[in-house]
């Protein structure tokens, strides 16, 4: 997943529930790292619960190149990754200037 820097990230972790799993907590871990989701200047996490389901999402706050890859949420029983990227939002451009060329205005 492709992101901007500056952007926020919205991650989301799907779990079913089978009679062996009565809560449906997860881990969630960058690069193989548990994360700190009490960091709330950098993430906003809520869990959604219905039927069988339960629904973890994770937002990253102003994405900075630093929040580079690889995410994952892990329960008991199940895991899912996903590949995170931010790409800078700095824009280059370059002006080619020739000697003894034409000036033209518009």
């Amino acid at each position: 997943m492709a992101n901007m820097a500056g952007d926020e990230v919205l991650l989301n972790c799907t779990i079913s529930l089978g009679s062996d799993q009565a809560e449906g907590d997860v881990i969630w871990t960058r690069d193989g790292k548990a994360i700190n989701l009490n960091n709330t200047d950098k993430y906003i996490w809520k869990v959604k619960r219905s039927a069988g389901v339960v629904v973890h999402t994770v937002r990253i706050r102003q994405a900075t190149m630093e929040d580079d890859g690889d995410y994952a949420c892990e329960s008991r029983y199940q895991r899912a990754s996903q590949i995170v990227h931010v790409n800078s939002a700095t824009f280059e451009s370059s002006i080619l200037l020739r000697k003894n060329e034409k000036r033209m205005w518009m």
